[in-house]
């Protein structure tokens, strides 16, 4: 599935909603916003999770749906706000404010990344600090209950694994790798050690530097940057595993409705689940191989268009029709993340679920180009291999920029068509100081190598 958003609504929420952020006081209320409703939804999650459906009315199962329906418009709308275009009036203003202050350019950046970093562990680290503090008291025998420590790990981090409606298939992938873990209980607590000293250095740097500055304005401008992106990964927790929390409560419709669980999932809009819970109304098979050759649904000015099939073919090539062009330039350009030069080949890693990241893990080399939509929190060990890194989607604040910056991968984000123009295989040339990626030789002419990519980083 794809998501398509007019270049005139992001330019238009950029300057119009991005701005508001640049007022401290809007800002600090929207914090209070986005904490409350991230409190919110992990009650909501626990209470999901331990809901019980085999006994409950089909009306009590519409009303459930109904219930995760608004959590996530909730969620999605969060999420929204936090998106890199929003950020985009900050980072000018912050670029202002640092050039007023210096003539090197390069000294300048420099400010911008310790400035824009967040001074808190992210998501990501978190979960490997809890998994690696389970892992010791496992072994110790301090845990009554592995299994159920391996259940409270999925739920409190469950964008490990999104979109898996059974939840034996996440909990069972844990288990293997709680089995497969080698690293001793030395290297768990040093590396746990290190991570905390890590952040504890950054956050010492950062604040050394705004100290240096002495601006109220700057440290705003850094805060509503850093906390932007920061805050975005705390909101994606809300929405990433939510299905696999209410995953009981999909097969259990699924069961009553006698349908496959994967197509009352990916086909059933939430008025479709309604009536056939309620009337019985089952799409006939005709109706769900329409959905499944081509959906499109359209917002505009308030109005949401749905189409299937042929007709909605036609109608996204209509509305596609410049960005179509596009994808025939093999060019593309976007927002430089991480400095660096390279040439290697191109990997697509797609977000469908844990398959198909396992899948292009099987045939990811180490050195290969990642090219993603938008880098995921388990795609991290993928990506730590990658020699750079270029994605349709984020910004400075998104999860692939601050990770290419812990790691020093050159990255380009933002491109919005990378996935679309660059062809699994290709041979690219990337370049992170420019922000341009170009594809110089199709996959079926390229004969691929095992560490084939250079790589030239700054």
């Amino acid at each position: 599935m794809n998501t398509w958003v007019e270049r005139r609504q992001i330019e238009q929420d950029a300057l119009e909603e991005g701005k508001k952020l640049l007022d401290p006081s809007f800002f600090a209320a929207y914090l209070r916003d986005l904490d409350a409703f991230r409190a919110r939804c992990k009650q909501f999650h626990r209470q999901m999770w331990l809901r019980q459906y085999e006994q409950a009315e089909r009306g009590e199962l519409v009303q459930s749906f109904q219930a995760v329906g608004e959590h996530l418009m909730l969620a999605f709308a969060y999420f929204k706000g936090s998106r890199p275009e929003y950020t985009k009036p900050a980072e000018a203003a912050l670029q202002l404010e640092l050039a007023a202050r210096t003539d090197d350019a390069t000294l300048a950046a420099a400010w911008s990344l310790v400035l824009t970093a967040p001074e808190e562990l992210d998501e990501i680290k978190e979960e490997q600090l809890a998994w690696n503090v389970l892992v010791r008291t496992v072994r110790r025998g301090r845990v009554r209950d592995p299994a159920h420590a391996l259940t409270e790990h999925l739920l409190n981090f469950s964008w490990l694994y999104p979109d898996e409606l059974e939840v034996t298939v996440p909990l069972a992938r844990l288990q293997r790798k709680l089995e497969k873990e080698t690293r001793s209980d030395g290297e768990l607590r040093d590396e746990n050690q290190a991570l905390r000293a890590k952040q504890s250095s950054g956050r010492e740097q950062r604040q050394s530097l705004l100290a240096m500055l002495s601006s109220d304005r700057i440290r705003h401008l850094a805060d509503v940057i850093a906390l932007s992106g920061y805050k975005r990964m705390q909101i994606k927790d809300c929405w990433a595993g939510m299905h696999t929390i209410c995953g009981t409560l999909w097969l259990e419709a699924a069961r009553r409705l006698q349908l496959d669980p994967q197509q009352l999932f990916y086909y059933y809009l939430p008025a479709d689940i309604e009536g056939a819970l309620t009337e019985g109304m089952v799409l006939p098979a005709e109706e769900i191989a329409r959905r499944d050759d081509y959906t499109l649904l359209y917002l505009r000015e308030g109005t949401m268009t749905i189409e299937h099939g042929a007709a909605a073919r036609d109608r996204g090539k209509q509305l596609l029709a410049e960005t179509l062009e596009e994808l025939n330039t093999g060019t593309l350009t976007g927002q430089v993340a991480f400095r660096g030069q390279v040439t290697g080949t191109a990997r697509l890693v797609t977000l469908a679920d844990f398959a198909a990241l396992e899948a292009a893990a099987a045939v990811f080399h180490d050195g290969d180009i990642m090219v993603t939509q938008m880098t995921q929190p388990n795609m991290v060990p993928l990506a730590r291999r990658a020699s750079a890194i270029v994605t349709d989607e984020g910004g400075i604040t998104s999860h692939a920029a601050i990770i290419s910056r812990e790691f020093k991968i050159p990255c380009i984000v933002g491109t919005k068509l990378a996935t679309k123009v660059i062809r699994d295989g290709d041979f690219v040339e990337f370049d992170a100081e420019r922000g341009m990626v170009t594809v110089r030789q199709r996959a079926k002419d390229v004969v691929h190598e095992v560490g084939a990519a250079a790589q030239a980083r700054r």
